[in-house]
């Protein structure tokens, strides 16, 4: 709650972790619940702790080509994968903190 007050609100709205896999496994348990849908689609331009995270809350993990240019999910790969229907979650990732 400190942190959030901090940051400007009484509302808790920042939360710490002790890794980077943790907050991801607190962000898509928080989110996505634990393996609604069965398949999670993220980027190929990752870091292994996202693979990690997604295992860890019972998703089967699914790559996505980026576009060269931008290093973001390619569009055309996204509405195309073959899983797209079964998908519960979509991880993207900001290349180099490119939003």
């Amino acid at each position: 709650m400190l942190l959030s007050r901090l940051l400007g609100s009484e509302a808790p709205i920042a939360a710490t972790a002790g890794s980077g896999t943790a907050a991801l496994i607190s962000v898509i348990l928080a989110r996505a619940s634990r393996a609604s849908a069965p398949r999670v689609l993220v980027s190929c331009y990752t870091f292994v702790a996202t693979a990690a995270a997604v295992e860890q809350c019972g998703y089967q993990l699914h790559v996505i080509d980026i576009d060269e240019t931008t290093g973001w999910l390619h569009p055309d790969k996204f509405v195309a994968h073959p899983v797209l229907p079964e998908v519960g979650l979509v991880l993207p990732v900001a290349p180099f903190g490119r939003a």
